[in-house]
């Protein structure tokens, strides 16, 4: 298998992965707060994302459809975002938002860790005033990462066939452990397995 190894400066913050689908979100992280990365290798039809240890605002929506989650958990970001913090301040966020989800029997269970990434220059954010959103930090990880420029919304669908390929490449990845990544609302998404 023909493998591409592109290193990134973890200062661009740019995702560039090498199936073509990947470049218009490079585009649109140039106006995003997006993660940065540190290295992307191009597979065949997914990429292997290595990021930084970052900081992230987290909650947790439980009990009720993907979708109408995720509005839960974007509506709280904001609102944290504009003034809903102990300082009283505004802080910086923007999509991409990414959702962690238990993937079992192909299928998505309805709990959602949510996640946004803060900007690097905030050293030190302001806790939330709502204590379902707080600051939390990731280590260095990696992710097999595909990228859809549209897609139907059954993101299920997606993940098995991702999980299918990831198996017959043979490569090791937490099966159960998947991530959902939204970068406008015109369906520009990436669906990701962690790497073990």
């Amino acid at each position: 298998m023909l493998r591409i190894c592109l290193t990134l400066s973890a200062i661009l913050g740019l995702q560039v992965a090498g199936t073509g689908a990947a470049d218009p979100v490079a585009e649109a992280c140039k106006s995003l707060i997006c993660p940065p990365i540190l290295e992307v290798i191009a597979n065949d039809g997914y990429e292997e994302v290595r990021f930084p240890m970052l900081k992230f605002l987290y909650t947790f929506v439980e009990g009720m459809d993907l979708m109408a989650a995720t509005n839960v958990a974007v509506n709280r970001f904001f609102g944290y975002s504009r003034f809903a913090n102990v300082a009283d301040t505004i802080v910086p966020i923007s999509a991409p938002w990414t959702v962690y989800v238990t993937f079992e029997n192909g299928t998505i269970t309805p709990r959602f860790s949510f996640f946004i990434s803060l900007p690097l220059q905030i050293q030190n954010a302001p806790d939330a005033d709502n204590p379902a959103v707080r600051e939390v930090i990731h280590s260095e990880r990696t992710f097999y990462v595909r990228t859809f420029e549209q897609t139907n919304g059954d993101y299920g669908q997606l993940a098995n066939e991702l999980k299918n390929d990831l198996e017959n490449d043979q490569q090791s990845f937490h099966s159960h452990s998947l991530y959902i990544t939204w970068f406008n609302t015109r369906g520009l998404v990436q669906i990701a397995f962690r790497k073990k």
